[in-house]
């Protein structure tokens, strides 16, 4: 993937307004319409997640190996959340705008695009996370504004080749003038996660078994979080179409 040179102001009738009904609309519509991959794809990322959702409930001890203690556990668990969280995130980018194009999306080609940026993914995760924290420790609000000022870099990371620090620079300017629908598209995100959790909780105290319980929690913790990856890169398309008139088609050039 080739780092794309930025492109100047283009004609308003080039662009159009950002939109975050489209972006709700397109996201679940990708993610529907390439559920059996892209849901594959999560399922199996989120084993970390599921052995520690799944295995208390059925009343196991909760041990990696050898290892027992809490803190070590915790240690490995993060590490491996973000490692294949990462990953997962890159291919579905990736994934979302083949998708986008009309092109049938190929599990191997997720897999062979996601780890070919897998590692600088995981940096530039990394860092975002320390400093969305940080700001976190700042009252929270300063935490919520990184978040969304930075909210389009792995995309940007995986499209156009960026090094971290550019990346960070790219989403700010991007997301600049959006921060407000941005916001309140994620406010969406997490209602209807709620929302999904609620109704997938009153189906486990139906069922009352608890591993099976497990399994569904984990099933629906695995769509809502593909879910979040595919309209990351909703919203970094929406953002290049309304600030530089980029169409779907200019956009996946990078991937040929």
């Amino acid at each position: 993937m080739t780092e794309e040179t930025p492109q100047e102001t283009p004609p308003a009738s080039l662009t159009r307004e950002f939109s975050v009904g489209r972006v709700l609309a397109n996201s679940f519509s990708t993610l529907n319409s390439n559920l059996p991959s892209f849901g594959l794809l999560a399922l199996i990322l989120m084993i970390p997640n599921a052995y520690f959702i799944i295995a208390p409930l059925g009343g196991s001890p909760v041990t990696l190996g050898d290892i027992s203690n809490p803190l070590a556990i915790a240690g490995v668990t993060m590490v491996l959340q973000v490692v294949f969280g990462s990953l997962l995130s890159a291919m579905l980018i990736y994934g979302t705008f083949e998708s986008m194009k009309g092109h049938k999306v190929n599990i191997g080609d997720l897999i062979s695009k996601g780890l070919a940026v897998v590692f600088p993914v995981v940096g530039l995760a990394i860092i975002i996370g320390f400093i969305i924290a940080l700001g976190m420790i700042l009252l929270i609000v300063p935490g919520v504004i990184l978040a969304i000022m930075f909210y389009v870099a792995i995309p940007v990371r995986v499209v156009e080749g960026r090094n971290i620090g550019d990346c960070l620079s790219r989403s700010e300017k991007l997301t600049k003038g959006h921060r407000w629908s941005i916001f309140g598209l994620l406010v969406l995100v997490v209602i209807i996660s709620t929302l999904i959790n609620a109704v997938a909780g009153g189906l486990m105290a139906i069922i009352g078994n608890l591993p099976l319980m497990g399994t569904i929690l984990y099933i629906v913790s695995a769509y809502i979080t593909a879910f979040g990856s595919v309209i990351s890169a909703m919203v970094y398309y929406e953002l290049r179409a309304a600030k530089e008139g980029v169409d779907i088609d200019e956009l996946s050039q990078v991937f040929a």
